[in-house]
């Protein structure tokens, strides 16, 4: 079983790091699997990741026709309510998609919210035992925030800004005299939902835990909401910088003994279409999880890399180098990882030597055939993994 969730950055749950919202469900879930620390998509076009996770496409690749994933599944079910995803060209090989119609009001009755009603349905699923493959998509935060309004208001302190009381989601760039009052709010509200999500989970991870067989289970963002960390909020401009692009990713082995571990390797969404379809299908393959989860402290890659249009980034077990191609030049930003954690401090101007490296390294990553594996550029440079001191 897979869970996919939109707009769940990492940076908002507790297995993460985050310390003032609180979800003991992930935080449960993340005490019985492997938590991939450093999860970063490829691209934030939600439709284009599907075709990463579904069928292990990378960047530049041609659009695949059909999700190799499901040869040889008996029966398979995506669940979502998400129309884009349901209509998407690769859901055609599932056996059974069910459309999970949202609403779009703040509801008062934990029942009716949107994450309760779809979770309802992915109960059924897992408890029918009719499937070898439930593929879950939740449109997450990027639908209605509908929680009831008691699940933004527990951040509220007394003489703090009352969250906004409708299920409409922000989308603004802020200006340099935004108001904070007013952004803080939206953050609660959208903590609210986090906190939504994590409630609504239970039954599903109670149903897996009654189960004869329980599945191999991953849960996965697909990608982050930014909340003015760099002047976006919601979907008003797109930013390759942490806040969108480093997503949880939980990987529960069943046949694992029942204990947290954990990995610093850098992942993308194409290594979890790898370690399924080896599940699946029996077949061995270099680029899946496997080897992480068999022992955390296995050498991965050393290499991450986003794009949507112009822009890029390149992520490296030290760095975060952002680059748009400008007219007669590059625009570039450097941030020191992991301990510059949502992208606060450009370093370019103190790191030249790293930049240099960095933008001759990036005219290698966009020389790259379609389709050819990032990894196949390593070993990287020395320069671009370790910190300067």
């Amino acid at each position: 079983m897979v869970l996919v969730v939109d707009r769940l950055g990492a940076g908002f749950l507790g297995p993460f790091g985050n310390t003032w919202i609180d979800t003991p469900r992930f935080n449960q879930l993340a005490a019985e699997s492997l938590v991939l620390d450093q999860c970063w998509i490829d691209t934030p076009n939600v439709m284009s990741l599907s075709e990463s996770l579904w069928a292990g496409a990378s960047r530049g690749t041609d659009k695949p026709e059909s999700s190799p994933l499901l040869d040889g599944v008996s029966r398979s079910c995506l669940i979502t309510d998400d129309e884009r995803i349901a209509e998407h060209p690769l859901h055609a090989g599932f056996d059974q998609v069910e459309l999970v119609v949202t609403h779009p009001d703040v509801k008062t009755d934990l029942e009716q919210t949107n994450f309760a009603r779809l979770f309802s349905w992915v109960e059924r699923a897992l408890l029918s035992d009719e499937y070898d493959l439930i593929w879950v998509h939740s449109q997450g935060m990027q639908g209605p925030w509908d929680a009831p309004l008691e699940f933004r208001d527990q951040f509220v302190e007394e003489g703090d800004p009352i969250p906004p009381r409708s299920a409409d989601l922000p989308h603004q760039l802020l200006e340099s005299d935004y108001d904070r009052d007013e952004l803080q709010a939206w953050i609660w509200a959208y903590a609210g939902q986090v906190a939504l999500l994590d409630l609504c989970l239970s039954p599903v991870l109670q149903s897996i835990q009654t189960l004869a067989n329980p599945p191999l289970f991953l849960f996965m963002g697909a990608r982050g909401y930014p909340l003015g960390e760099h002047a976006v909020v919601g979907e008003a401009g797109v930013e390759l910088l942490s806040e969108l692009l480093h997503v949880p990713l939980i990987v529960r082995d069943p046949n694992r003994d029942r204990h947290a571990f954990r990995s610093q390797q850098l992942v993308q969404p194409s290594a979890v279409f790898h370690t399924l379809h080896e599940w699946l299908s029996g077949v061995d393959s270099e680029r899946g999880l496997w080897p992480i989860i068999e022992s955390p402290q296995a050498q991965w890659s050393q290499l991450a890399i986003s794009q949507i249009d112009d822009q890029w980034a390149l992520r490296t077990p030290a760095w975060l180098a952002r680059f748009r191609p400008m007219d007669d030049s590059i625009d570039c930003q450097l941030f020191l990882k992991p301990d510059d954690y949502w992208d606060f401090n450009d370093v370019s101007d103190r790191c030249p030597e790293v930049l240099s490296e960095f933008l001759e390294f990036f005219q290698r990553v966009k020389a790259l055939p379609t389709g050819t594996d990032p990894r196949s550029l390593e070993p990287l440079p020395e320069r671009l993994l370790q910190p300067v001191e």
